[in-house]
C-alpha cells in the first residue's frame, strides 16, 4: 500500500450504478435501433400509395396503339394515373385527363405530369365526374390545363375503363 492509501484508508469503491453499465447502453441502443426500424418499415409500407385490387382499370393508347398510360381507381376515393411512356411533344404544354361518359360531354379529372412515374388524383367513386363513365382519354392542354372546361387540343391517348371489383 503507498503512503496516500493508507492515510485515506481503504475506503469502500461505490458499486457500478445502471447509467455506467456498458451492457446496459448496448441492450439499449439495440432495442431502439429495432423499434426505428419497424417505425420507418411501417411508414414507408403506408405511404407508398394505393394497395389491393382496383375497382377499375383503363390502359390509355396512343392512336399507333402505344400504351401510354395505366388509369386504376383504388378505394375508397384515389385515382393512380402511371405514366409507361411520356410524350416527347407536351414539354411546354400540360396533359389533362378526361372521363368519357356514355352520354354527355367529357369531364375533366385535372391535369397529369408528362413524366414516367404515378399521379394520384383524390376522388370519390361517387363524384358526379365518373358517373357514368365509359373511357378516359388525355388531351394536349395549355399550360394548366383547358380554359373552357372542354378539351381544346388534340386527344393524344384513350382507353375503355375495365371493371375489376363487382
Amino acid at each position: 500500500m503507498t503512503a496516500p492509501e493508507a492515510r485515506i484508508g481503504s475506503q469502500p469503491q461505490p458499486s457500478p450504478g445502471i447509467w455506467s453499465n456498458l451492457a446496459f447502453w448496448r441492450s439499449l441502443g439495440l432495442l431502439a435501433g429495432g423499434v426505428a426500424s419497424v417505425l420507418i418499415a411501417g411508414f414507408l409500407y403506408i405511404s407508398s400509395g394505393a394497395r389491393g385490387e382496383p375497382l377499375f382499370v383503363a390502359v390509355l393508347s396512343a392512336p399507333d396503339a402505344a400504351p401510354h398510360i395505366v388509369v386504376s381507381m383504388h378505394s375508397p376515393n384515389l385515382l393512380r394515373v402511371r405514366m409507361v411512356k411520356a410524350w416527347p411533344e407536351a414539354d411546354s404544354k400540360s396533359l389533362e385527363l378526361w372521363v368519357l361518359p356514355k352520354d354527355g360531354a367529357p369531364r375533366s379529372l385535372g391535369v397529369v405530369a408528362n413524366a414516367v412515374g404515378d399521379t394520384f388524383i383524390t376522388i370519390l367513386p361517387t363524384d358526379p365526374r365518373v358517373r357514368g363513365a365509359a373511357a378516359l382519354a388525355v388531351s394536349l392542354e395549355p399550360p394548366g390545363g383547358s380554359p373552357t372546361r372542354q378539351p381544346t387540343g388534340p386527344v393524344l391517348a384513350t382507353g375503355v375503363i375495365a371493371p375489376v371489383r363487382r
